[in-house]
């Protein structure tokens, strides 16, 4: 279910809108982030770049809750 996101400097300045397609079937990865938020994209983004394969779900968008809140 998609939810507008809270009225905030981040949805206000945000120029990329991705829709990424819901995760189905069985997946391998090294590390699963659950949650895409300042935390969770910055250690996923991490993780990627030290060679791990990370899978990100995120039940909204990316920095949806309080990180999009944060401006």
């Amino acid at each position: 279910m998609k939810v507008k996101h809270t009225d905030s400097y981040y949805a206000a300045s945000r120029n990329q809108h991705f829709d990424f397609p819901k995760l189905l079937g069985e997946h391998v990865a090294d590390v699963c982030v659950i949650g895409s938020g300042i935390t969770g994209a910055t250690a996923a983004l991490e993780l990627a770049n030290k060679g791990f394969k990370v899978i990100v779900l995120e039940a909204n968008r990316v920095g949806w809750g309080a990180s999009g809140r944060s401006g």
